[in-house]
């Protein structure tokens, strides 16, 4: 049915959920997370609120382990349950219920929890394991990896339909870095990967215009890396990179030619002229 992993990144403190099932919008039913307290994963048939509960637990200081045994324990043992979750301390925690349709198990590697249920192969939730431990690439992709592990052997015995990445931060108050679902699509991991990439994007787009409206003159030269760099990942159809390139490059003196051509653009550099453009009040004088 469902297959996830939930952990901690031993280097920032962040916890996240990575999640695939062939089921519609598979996030908003798994994928839990509050900055600064933990991360939980709820699958199979789950009683309402069992993650908000375990979140509660944590909250109050509680581990992982205690928290999870619980809510099990209220649960009557929780048998078409299947949960994992990780907080901000300690070892992360699962529960597979014994009516989960097989295959179904978990896996729990200190602050790693994996799970699958109703998956084609046994074992599925140990290759998920391996490929979060050995993946050599930034944290959120080590979470997808697990996921493409799991489908390589056989993944959800019913096929793919959705996805979801979810990380929040050690800091309470926070809110989620990445917070992604795809909802309803025949390649929802390759999908989830093509926004993990315009996410990033977005990120450097965003940096650079704080840079270019409130920035010094180094920060508006830097942010044209950050810039073409958006470009290149959101493709010829989204041009906003370029627009801020622009703005870059007319605030040095460069120029007012460096813009896209459309004429949303260019009525967007007339408006900005009259506040924001360094250098830009000389036209409007």
């Amino acid at each position: 049915m469902t297959y996830s992993i939930v952990a901690r990144d031993a280097e920032t403190g962040e916890m996240g959920v990575a999640v695939a099932s062939h089921a519609f919008a598979v996030g908003s039913a798994v994928a839990f997370g509050v900055a600064g307290v933990g991360a939980v994963a709820t699958q199979g048939s789950p009683l309402v609120g069992d993650a908000e509960r375990l979140l509660d637990a944590l909250a109050r200081g509680e581990r992982a382990e205690d928290a999870l045994s619980e809510l099990v324990s209220s649960n009557g043992g929780s048998p078409l349950q299947q949960t994992a979750v990780v907080g901000m301390h300690g070892a992360a925690a699962a529960h597979t219920g014994a009516f989960c349709v097989r295959f179904a198990g978990h896996s729990v590697v200190d602050e790693v929890a994996c799970q699958g249920n109703l998956l084609a192969t046994d074992g599925v939730w140990e290759r998920m394991q391996e490929a979060y431990t050995h993946a050599r690439a930034p944290w959120e992709e080590r979470l997808l990896s697990a996921l493409r592990a799991a489908l390589a052997v056989g993944g959800d015995l019913r096929g793919q339909q959705s996805a979801a990445l979810l990380i929040v931060g050690p800091h309470r108050g926070s809110r989620p870095r990445i917070d992604l679902r795809v909802d309803d699509h025949a390649d929802p991991l390759a999908e989830i990967q093509r926004l993990l990439d315009l996410d990033r994007a977005d990120a450097l787009l965003r940096a650079g215009i704080r840079a270019v409206t409130g920035g010094g003159r180094d920060d508006v030269v830097a942010a044209r890396d950050a810039l073409n760099a958006a470009q290149e990942i959101f493709g010829p159809e989204n041009q906003e990179p370029t627009f801020w390139a622009g703005v870059v490059a007319e605030s040095l003196g460069e120029g007012n030619d460096h813009y896209p051509a459309d004429p949303s653009w260019q009525e967007l550099r007339l408006r900005l002229l009259q506040r924001h453009i360094p250098g830009g009040e000389k036209e409007n004088a």
